[in-house]
């Protein structure tokens, strides 16, 4: 009966087929990454400017919008997250309040607040929409995904059907586009 080869008949042919020096791929070049800038921590007044124009665009300040806002302001610097709330508890001007799925808001102190709820039921124009529906079906232009990102390159087109909306409104519009909509 044949007996099956031990480890030691196994070496020699393991070794033999080991890649030599001429059968290696060549090196692939190594990339070196830039290091990672450390993120901006911002003064009090910058979030306090930041805050009050998301009041004017009708957004209402939570935390990852006002640093959205606060990257717009500062040219693409990363912005530290955790100074950015501690900066907003420190403020005597905003009330920081909790929001759903750990978000949380800035809100300025004694400022009425009116902020466009996105997810509220269609309010506009059909003639509104079916301005936007042309403009979209005639389009093979890639937007922003989001919300925000969205709503900021649509109004940044000065689109005439969007005339006089404010960025808030613009949110809402890209919300109810995609989802009942269907643009």
């Amino acid at each position: 009966e044949p007996k099956a080869p031990g480890i030691q008949e196994c070496l020699p042919k393991l070794q033999s087929k080991r890649p030599t020096a001429a059968s290696k791929p060549a090196a692939q070049p190594v990339t070196v990454l830039p290091a990672k800038l450390p993120a901006t921590k911002v003064s009090e007044n910058q979030v306090l400017t930041a805050v009050s124009s998301l009041y004017d665009d009708e957004l209402k300040p939570y935390g990852r919008i006002l640093r959205k806002r606060l990257l717009e302001q500062l040219n693409g610097s990363d912005i530290d997250a955790q100074h950015l709330l501690q900066t907003c508890q420190a403020s005597s001007s905003l009330r920081v309040e909790p929001e759903e799925g750990g978000d949380w808001s800035a809100l300025l102190v004694g400022r009425s607040e009116f902020f466009i709820d996105c997810n509220t039921e269609d309010i506009y124009p059909e003639e509104m929409w079916s301005a936007a529906a042309a403009y979209f079906a005639g389009s093979d232009e890639v937007i922003p995904g989001g919300r925000y990102s969205c709503a900021l390159a649509l109004v940044a087109k000065k689109l005439p059907f969007l005339a006089g909306r404010s960025l808030g409104q613009v949110c809402h519009i890209a919300q109810l586009a995609l989802t009942s909509r269907k643009l």
